[in-house]
Parts: structure tokens; C-alpha cells; sequence
């Protein structure tokens, strides 16, 4: 359960700042990854881009397990795949923290001007 808590404790934060950005939230059946990738998006005027492609890539592998793990009630979890996204999470949570970081920065410096 640790990586679909993960996951969903990244998710609404990315809710939080979609909706305080005034940005439409996704609907429908991909809108947990239609707002991953909304995180992507650099929009002018209005705030930049949260995580990088690269950071996306990863995080799509976790959104991609915590449906799984939702949704199989533990029946199906490949072990070799969730021993690789414990793996590659340490990674991934410093990518998402630097990128987090960066991007408050970014934003007390455009709110300032």
C-alpha cells in the first residue's frame, strides 16, 4: 500500500494546484492521467510546468500500479514489478521534490514581479 499512498498523496496535490491555478480539472475515465500530464504544461501567465517529462514517465508507472492495486484487491500484483517500483521510487521522490521545489520558486519569483 505504501506505493498507492504515495501516489495518491502526489495526486491531490496536483489537484490542489490545478484548482488554485483556476485550471479545469480533467473528468471522465483518464483523468488521473490527463492530470498527470496537465502537470507537464507550462502555461504563460499563469504558472509553470510542475514535473518534467522525465518525472512524468515515472510517475505514470506508480498511477499504473495504484489502479491495479485499487482495483485487484492484491490478486493480480505482479511482485516482480511492485520489488522494481520500490526500487525506482527513491529516485523518482527526489526527482518529484527537486521539481516540487523548483517550482514554488519559480512562482514566489513571477508572483513578486
Amino acid at each position: 500500500s505504501y506505493l498507492h499512498d504515495y501516489y495518491c498523496g502526489l495526486e491531490k496535490i496536483f489537484l490542489h494546484i490545478a484548482k488554485s491555478f483556476g485550471e479545469g480539472l480533467p473528468a471522465g475515465g483518464q483523468w488521473h492521467k490527463e492530470l498527470l500530464e496537465q502537470m507537464t504544461l507550462n502555461i504563460p501567465g499563469v504558472r509553470t510546468a510542475l514535473l518534467s517529462k522525465k518525472t512524468l514517465t515515472g510517475l505514470d508507472e506508480l498511477r499504473g500500479f495504484r489502479h491495479i492495486f485499487r482495483n485487484a484487491y492484491g490478486f493480480s500484483i505482479d511482485p516482480i514489478r511492485e520489488q522494481l517500483l520500490l526500487s525506482n521510487l527513491s529516485g523518482i521522490s527526489v526527482s518529484v521534490k527537486k521539481e516540487t521545489k523548483a517550482f514554488f520558486k519559480e512562482m514566489d519569483e513571477f508572483i513578486l514581479v
